[in-house]
């Protein structure tokens, strides 16, 4: 006759084993699981990785100041008025533009076309120039690059917005060729409304002294 006393007690006792089994493995498999954005069946990433994976990801990150760019997209015409020197008479031109943000909105890119009158007699010049604008997360400022066929360089400037997104002010140190220096630059992007958009830029005159070269209203195509 089977022991009722000693059967309950082995019964007992397998079933506590089978408890602590099953509870290690799934200590195990919490460990091995994969972190945030991991493949399944990865390895466990280690502690630093994990933190600069983190890092990374906040780098990337979206945020308002990206969002401000969006007022930017879009089909433009552009009238622009140049001085070529301080007290100058001023060289108006028009101009287009079309604006587009990119790697999902971390950056806008755009191109302006048309020609350019440079106020000396000479025949109307063609005229193309490409801006790339974007949020640096690390840096906590706006970035703008600037290239053109009327030079071999990059012009760069690194801003803030200020009045909740409608005005964003930006400055540098680039190259001037007409005096052979490096001189100090500002620029003003303004957003009137949502169809106007005005763009302002200082730069140096022959003797390095800052004066305002352009002024550029931007209408937004119907």
């Amino acid at each position: 006759m089977i022991d009722r006393k000693r059967w309950m007690a082995c019964l007992t006792g397998v079933a506590a084993c089978s408890l602590i089994v099953t509870a290690a493995a799934q200590s195990q498999q919490s460990k091995d699981k994969p972190a945030t954005g991991q493949a399944p069946g990865a390895p466990a990433l280690s502690e630093d990785m994990s933190k600069a994976m983190a890092a990374m990801e906040a780098y990337a990150a979206l945020n308002e100041f990206h969002g401000y760019m969006k007022q930017w997209e879009g089909d433009w015409e552009i009238k622009s008025t140049w001085w070529m020197s301080p007290g100058a008479p001023p060289t108006e031109n028009k101009l287009t533009s079309s604006a587009k943000l990119i790697n999902g909105g971390r950056q806008i890119v755009e191109k302006v076309k048309g020609e350019l009158t440079m106020g000396d007699g000479t025949p109307p010049q063609p005229f193309e120039g490409t801006a790339i604008v974007g949020y640096d997360n690390f840096k906590k400022k706006y970035y703008s690059h600037w290239i053109d066929n009327m030079m071999s360089g990059c012009m760069t400037e690194w801003g803030t917005a200020a009045s909740g997104g409608k005005v964003f002010t930006f400055e540098g140190e680039n190259y001037c060729p007409m005096n052979g220096k490096i001189c100090k630059t500002k620029s003003v992007a303004t957003v009137v409304d949502a169809n106007t958009r005005k763009f302002e830029m200082w730069g140096p005159d022959l003797a390095g002294n800052t004066y305002k070269v352009a002024e550029m209203i931007y209408t937004r195509k119907k």
